[in-house]
């Protein structure tokens, strides 16, 4: 079985492209979560604090 580290990485990855796409677009809210730019930050956060502690 192959390691799951680099399905984990792009998985992880997929919001930080799909909002950035969004923004590309002129999409200025997801319709469920909120603004593309709060959820694009917030999800950068929560990433970071992860990041952090598994430091």
């Amino acid at each position: 079985m192959k390691k799951p580290s680099p399905y984990l990485t792009f998985a992880g990855a997929i919001p930080f492209v799909i909002c950035a796409f969004l923004m590309t677009v002129g999409v200025t809210a997801i319709p469920v979560l909120g603004k593309t730019e709060y959820v694009l930050s917030i999800y950068g956060l929560v990433i970071a604090s992860f990041m952090a502690g598994a430091h």
